[in-house]
Parts: structure tokens; sequence; C-alpha cells
């Protein structure tokens, strides 16, 4: 057989991308030594995640509002996308996830993204 593309590693990156570009009309040939979705991206700390630092924040200080939540909706939808698109074996488990800072002087700031984020949605 031949393939447009070939990806090696079926983690949440390599998965992605075939579907994408399956549906564009590729042939595909994704390449995985072990279990799709549980080598690294099982592992993985937030990447399939709202939760982005103050990225909101920088967004709606460099832009408005109105970009931040843009933002977030896009971030939103992937995850929705994903679920949708992946086999039910292949899917990341979800969990709950917990924002911490590291120093007190941090806490304002980490409030301010947390209220911003509740702000968006």
């Amino acid at each position: 057989m031949i393939f447009d593309v070939v990806i090696v590693g079926a983690g949440m990156t390599g998965l992605m991308l075939a579907v994408r570009l399956l549906h564009g009309g590729a042939r595909v040939a994704l390449v995985e030594q072990e279990q799709p979705g549980r080598g690294a991206s099982a592992l993985c700390t937030g990447t399939a995640s709202t939760l982005h630092m103050d990225m909101y924040a920088r967004a709606e200080m460099a832009r408005s509002t109105e970009t931040a939540r843009t933002y977030l909706e896009t971030l939103e939808q992937s995850l929705v996308r994903m679920k949708a698109v992946l086999p039910a074996d292949c899917r990341p488990q979800e969990t709950s996830v917990y924002a911490y800072a590291m120093l007190d002087e941090d806490l304002p700031a980490l409030d301010a993204q947390m209220l911003l984020a509740h702000r968006l949605k």
C-alpha cells in the first residue's frame, strides 16, 4: 500500500494529526509500538486542558476580553472534538486538575486568573 503520510507515534498528537489528515483525504499510516494514547500522552500534565497558566489574562490585556473568551472556547472545542473523533480505547482519562502557587506572593495572580476564567464562561 502507498501512503501520503507515515506518522510514528500514536499518542494524542499523532492520533489527532492522523484523524485530521484522514478527514482531508490523505492516506495515512500510523505506527505505534504500544497501545495508542497510553504512552507519554497518558502521563502528560495538562496538554489536554483549558487551564493555561496566565494566558487568559495575557490575551485580555493584549487584545480584549473577547479575545480571551475566544481562546478559552477554542480550547474547550478542541477537547470536545478530541473526544468525538478518537475511539473509546484511545481517549485520555478525564481527571480533576488543581492550580496552585509555589509562592504566597503568586496567589493574587492565580486568584485573578481563576476569576477571569470563570467570568469568560
